[in-house]
């Protein structure tokens, strides 16, 4: 898949209409990067067309009554709400394409090089502000038997604990349950990968929380987690993933530096933000973090 986005770039730095050749290698390097990213699949991504966003959501103040008797209301509940806002910060990525690689016959190559590059770097930024985000805002901890890369770890039973957390205490939906993540440093998802006994049967652990419960493992080098794991529910309820998406400011720039070459610039503005469980937290229980899953 980058492979194919890739190749539309170069076909996008070819055409002679600066204008459009600037919106194409600037949306398909979004792409890319959000391909390689690992945070961008846990989390809902939103686009706002405004730096500063405010949100209010509700506290859990709405019950309802029953029965209620005839002739009668139910009480009225005063809602209490919670305020909160996102701001936007600025990822910027630049490089040259020099006039030598053309002459050389390798300006295509160093194209491409190039954008891969500046696709992986913002991925990493990408995940570094999302996982750190959602790592600050678990409201709820499982502390692991032992270290998974340790003789005496229990993977299984760890996972199914924390897993039992955030369905006693969280307000995860019968919907939502198949759309929980388990993120894993590298090293974690390694283990979790070999075959062992579970249920008397020689399989992987990852796949038979899958096949158990409904829960993708998904593995990250970003060091947001140190030796720790989260679990978490894909849910606008949970996080967001905001993103500028707006034609006031340009977001790519192609400019020429006499006698070196072409000098592209392409920038985009996020950040995340978890939602709160009321307005006196700033974590939510429907995000687990799992401690020391490694040394």
């Amino acid at each position: 898949m980058v492979e194919k986005e890739l190749n539309e770039i170069l076909l996008a730095t070819a055409t002679s209409d600066i204008a459009i050749r600037k919106e194409l290698t600037k949306e398909i390097l979004y792409k890319v990067s959000n391909l390689l990213a690992t945070g961008t699949k846990l989390i809902p991504v939103r686009n706002y067309n405004v730096l500063d966003v405010k949100f209010t959501y509700p506290d859990e103040g709405v019950a309802a009554e029953y029965p209620v008797p005839e002739g009668a209301n139910a009480g009225e509940t005063a809602v209490a709400w919670s305020n909160f806002g996102i701001t936007l910060e600025k990822a910027e990525c630049r490089f040259t394409i020099t006039d030598e690689s053309i002459l050389r016959g390798i300006a295509t190559e160093q194209n491409r090089r190039s954008f891969m590059r500046a696709a992986e770097s913002l991925a990493k930024k990408k995940d570094g502000n999302i996982l750190s985000n959602l790592y600050a805002g678990a409201g709820q901890s499982q502390t692991v038997t032992n270290a998974w890369d340790t003789t005496s770890g229990t993977p299984a039973d760890d996972v199914v604990s924390a897993w039992g957390l955030l369905l006693k205490n969280s307000n995860i939906t019968d919907a939502e349950m198949k759309k929980v993540w388990l993120v894993l440093p590298a090293e974690a998802f390694a283990i979790v990968s070999k075959l062992q006994e579970i249920s008397n049967i020689n399989q992987r652990l990852r796949d038979w929380l899958e096949q158990s419960f409904g829960i993708s493992l998904v593995a990250t080098r970003s060091t947001e987690l140190g030796g720790n794991a989260i679990m978490i529910v894909n849910s606008e309820e949970t996080a967001t993933h905001g993103v500028l998406a707006s034609n006031s400011i340009p977001l790519s720039e192609e400019e020429r530096i006499p006698g070196v070459g072409d000098r592209f610039t392409i920038r985009q503005y996020f950040n995340t933000k978890v939602v709160p469980e009321s307005s006196s937290v700033a974590t939510t229980k429907r995000i687990v973090k799992l401690d020391t899953v490694v040394t």
